[in-house]
């Protein structure tokens, strides 16, 4: 009897979200932390899920390296280990491991330039450097051990973040105990503290590097987010002071930079990308600006905390975790709708010189359909006072196409339409109520041809502007426009009086 192997596994109910990485070639996999000692690794094509078994305890963070095929993972079980997916495959692997802290693993940072180092930071206090490997190939169940080329001692309460700078020269590490410092990684064999950041008020949850400026981002549960140069160690800027706590990536590009804050948020986590990207605990995802301090967009999809985010190498989509167990993926539509906005300024432009022909060719009707659909009252008015001033408005219509007497087109009502929700529209901006077409203020409109009168002596779809009722700039006069219905049914456009 042949033996099955297995196609595609499919995992519900992940529990709480802690951290989540784009993972494989083009960002084809997810790598998702939740409150688990195993690692789930999702296909976004299919949602095929493999499980990693190695950690014996609550899985914290993770982080990739560069080329995206190799990532890191440290857990309560006070442990750190490299895992290697498989290019052709897709399966994942255990290829190094290594146990040396005393506590709790909280944070890990991958190496930048190449695979060749891991930093892990510990409720130990101590922060420590890892080196791998130059080939991390395994045979069976054999994996590389691992033994720290450093370790320090870091701050004196728990260390919650490191990050290693784009040159793999510098780490970052941000502690319980309210500073991050600044540490070179360049000598042999040790970590050698370059300066402190002192600010916070609270513990500092996140620290981050700066793509492109000498600049290091750092978020607290004081409910700021502070730059830091780099050169001097004095602050650059400050976020919003609101009683927030969720960074989890800031981004600054050239001149721009932007600036995440949530209320009622931890901010537990600040990434440098092209675009500032912050989650928190109210299971929002906001952009905001530091110049201007100002939230240029808000995403809702989650209703829980939201502890995981990370950019795709391309910064073309994101991916977030949250404790409501959901992972969503986000798609940078930036781009989109730039060229929607253009298009459709450029047909905006098209009709409006469409318009201007119409008029400079004395086609009204047409004109004036075209000005009802660009919004432009200003233009309706001015083609209406141009058709009331034409003496024979049948011939008129006849040559912009319209039949007058057994039209099949029936665009007189269509225009009409038209003008109502041009009149209503101009009832809401002066703030007076529209009414019904048949209120008193239409009053004094001529009757219709073939049609009873209603209440009042006006039909509901014919109106006059009083005096009483112009409003000064923004006013519309309503040409009374008239349709009548000869013996066979057929709407015909009548001219009413001047």
């Amino acid at each position: 009897m042949p033996g099955f192997t297995t196609q595609q596994q499919f995992v519900g109910y992940s529990d709480e979200v802690l951290d989540v990485k784009f993972l494989g070639k083009d960002d084809s996999h997810i790598v998702v932390a939740t409150n688990s000692s195993q690692l789930k690794v999702f296909e976004l094509l299919t949602n095929s899920c493999q499980i990693l078994y190695g950690h014996t305890d609550t899985v914290l963070s993770l982080d990739v390296f560069r080329k995206g095929s190799l990532f890191a993972s440290c857990a309560k079980d006070r442990s750190v280990r490299v895992w290697q997916m498989d290019s052709d495959s897709g399966e994942v692997c255990c290829v190094a491991q290594g146990s040396s802290h005393t506590n709790a693993v909280g944070s890990i940072s991958c190496s930048r330039m190449k695979a060749s180092f891991i930093a892990s930071g510990s409720q130990d206090c101590t922060v420590k450097v890892w080196n791998l490997p130059a080939d991390l190939s395994t045979t069976g169940t054999d994996m590389h051990q691992l033994t720290p080329r450093a370790t320090e001692k870091a701050h004196d309460k728990d260390v919650n973040s490191v990050a290693v700078s784009p040159n793999d020269k510098l780490l970052a590490s941000g502690s319980q105990d309210r500073t991050a410092k600044l540490w070179s990684l360049a000598g042999d064999g040790n970590i050698g503290l370059l300066g402190v950041f002192r600010g916070h008020r609270r513990g500092v949850w996140a620290v981050c590097f700066s793509p492109v400026d000498q600049v290091l981002a750092t978020s607290s549960a004081d409910g700021t987010t502070k730059l830091w140069s780099l050169q001097d160690f004095s602050c650059l800027k400050v976020g919003l002071e609101i009683e927030c706590a969720g960074v989890t990536e800031y981004v600054t590009e050239h001149d721009v930079h932007t600036l995440v804050a949530h209320a009622q948020i931890d901010i537990r986590r600040v990434t440098m990308r092209p675009v500032l990207k912050v989650v928190g605990s109210d299971g929002l995802v906001k952009l905001w600006t530091i110049k201007t301090n100002e939230c240029v967009k808000t995403l809702d999809a989650h209703q829980d905390k939201v502890w995981g985010l990370h950019g795709s190498r391309k910064d073309d989509k994101m991916v977030t975790g949250s404790a409501d167990s959901n992972i969503t993926v986000w798609l940078d539509v930036t781009e989109v709708e730039l060229a929607e906005e253009q298009a459709k300024q450029e047909d905006q432009i098209l009709k409006q010189q469409e318009l201007s022909n119409l008029l400079h060719e004395k086609k009204y009707l047409k004109a004036l359909g075209l000005a009802i659909s660009l919004d432009q009252p200003h233009t309706v008015l001015t083609v209406i006072k141009a058709i009331r001033q034409v003496e024979d408005s049948s011939e008129l219509l006849e040559e912009d196409g319209v039949e007058t007497s057994s039209g099949s087109e029936r665009v007189a009502p269509a225009v009409l339409c038209g003008l109502e929700h041009q009149r209503q529209k101009l009832s809401r901006c002066s703030g007076r109520p529209a009414g019904p077409p048949h209120a008193p203020a239409a009053r004094g409109a001529a009757a219709v041809p073939g049609r009873p009168k209603p209440p009042g002596g006006t039909h509901p779809i014919h109106r006059e502007t009083h005096a009483e009722d112009r409003q000064p700039a923004a006013s519309l006069h309503v040409l009374e426009l008239h349709v009548a219905e000869d013996e066979s049914g057929r709407s015909a456009v009548q001219h009413g009086p001047g």
